[in-house]
């Protein structure tokens, strides 16, 4: 089974680009998230948690904000068969771009950490 790629993308047959399995689709999706401002999105006021990953290290709640967040969010989007547990923000040693480590959660299937790189500067 194909499942849809995150940004959405028509490929070059013209038909929506798709991934080969559902933890590729959901990385590509919390890319998508952690480079969205909250509340740019009309579809859902609470789509985008860019600000509370850089704030990570700056305040104390911003972590269970953003695992909050992003858990209402896949929620709402009628995503039920995975939950974030935790993220961490690790150096990049690029200039403008943060790293962020997530820890998955699949009910009946265990956990996995996927590792998202994101522009924080131009």
């Amino acid at each position: 089974m194909d499942f849809v790629t995150f940004p959405i993308r028509i490929g070059a047959s013209g038909w929506i680009s798709r991934t080969d399995g559902p933890v590729e689709s959901i990385v590509h999706l919390l890319g998508v998230l952690a480079d969205t401002q909250q509340g740019s999105w009309r579809g859902s006021a609470i789509f985008g948690v860019r600000e509370r990953l850089l704030e990570l290290h700056q305040k104390h709640s911003a972590r269970l904000i953003a695992i909050k967040q992003i858990n209402e969010t896949l929620s709402d989007l009628g995503i039920d068969w995975v939950r974030v547990e935790a993220i961490d923000r690790e150096p990049s040693g690029e200039y403008g771009t943060s790293v962020f480590i997530f820890t998955l959660s699949y009910p009946g299937k265990g956990v996995e950490v996927e590792r998202l790189e994101i522009r924080t500067a131009s």
